[in-house]
């Protein structure tokens, strides 16, 4: 679980990596068209949209053609998120109406003799991210779903979950709950669609995500008995065979004694010969 966490947390740190790269390159070019820049760090990543905005309401993207009348980025969440801060600003996922998929978008400052001059933003689809989850098979039936820290459903097994508050499946999982569990490390039960589950969460890193894993509790238990009494058996087994085994070596070991202790015996009983001879293997 932590190593498909860490995994998908690197992919997004990745794509991070790649926009403050932009940012740098853009710096360096201002007295450039910024178009050859955006369109090979779109291309290289394949992000959605890559554009950048500055403080005079420019908005260019990797492709001039496309034009949007009257859009200003100086009013958008990402742009008055990014300025305010004076850093890296991602806003929660949304559908993109343009891409019909689930995104984020990205944005980081641009500076002009350290002063803020506007923003590299790009718009990364995370469905690939969001499938990922909805494939995951754990055992005891279980499966993964992917929610923001403010308890907002990413990706549900059950598509009609997405948007939806982590506490529609049950009620104590409210944001701070489950922000807590995140942070435990612990293996929780709770009972979701009548049915007590296993649940553990972990953070996703380089993100406001976390990761949650639901196994059915019967099951696993019902499967740890059965590899339980596999162990059981399999050791009895080992522990006959290693019986006879050393049965075996000890009556070849001592197979001699055995011929003395039965000449003494018949000695003993006056019927024995006195002459007997035992051969002996080692000298």
């Amino acid at each position: 679980s932590n190593t498909f966490a860490v995994d998908k947390g690197q992919w997004i740190l990745d794509r991070k990596n790649a926009v403050q790269s932009l940012a740098k390159t853009l710096e360096q070019h201002l007295d450039e068209s910024p178009v050859p820049y955006l369109v090979l760090i779109h291309e290289a990543m394949q992000f959605g949209l890559t554009s950048m905005g500055d403080e005079q309401g420019n908005m260019i993207r990797q492709d001039p053609s496309i034009v949007t009348p009257g859009f200003d980025p100086r009013v958008r969440p990402w742009y008055k998120g990014v300025k305010s801060t004076n850093a890296m600003f991602v806003t929660k996922p949304y559908v993109s109406a343009a891409m019909k998929k689930m995104v984020v978008t990205i944005a980081t400052p641009i500076r002009k003799n350290n002063a803020f001059y506007g923003v590299a933003t790009v718009n990364v689809a995370i469905d690939e991210l969001t499938e990922a989850v909805r494939k995951l098979h754990l055992p005891g039936n279980g499966y993964g779903i992917l929610f923001d820290h403010d308890g907002t459903i990413i990706s549900h097994p059950d598509a009609s979950f997405n948007g939806k508050q982590m506490r529609e499946i049950n009620d104590s999982f409210t944001s701070s709950e489950m922000n807590l569990m995140a942070n435990s490390d612990d293996l929780y039960e709770k009972n979701i669609n009548d049915s007590e589950q296993l649940i553990y969460v972990v953070n996703l890193p380089n993100t406001e995500w976390a990761l949650a894993f639901i196994m059915d509790k019967d099951i696993i238990m019902s499967e740890a008995s059965g590899l339980a009494w596999k162990m059981i058996v399999t050791g009895i087994i080992f522990l006959v065979i290693f019986a006879f085994a050393s049965y075996m070596v000890f009556k070849f070991q001592f197979q001699e004694l055995e011929s003395v202790s039965t000449a003494l015996q018949n000695i003993a009983e006056g019927e024995g010969d006195l002459t007997v001879s035992i051969k002996v293997k080692n000298e």
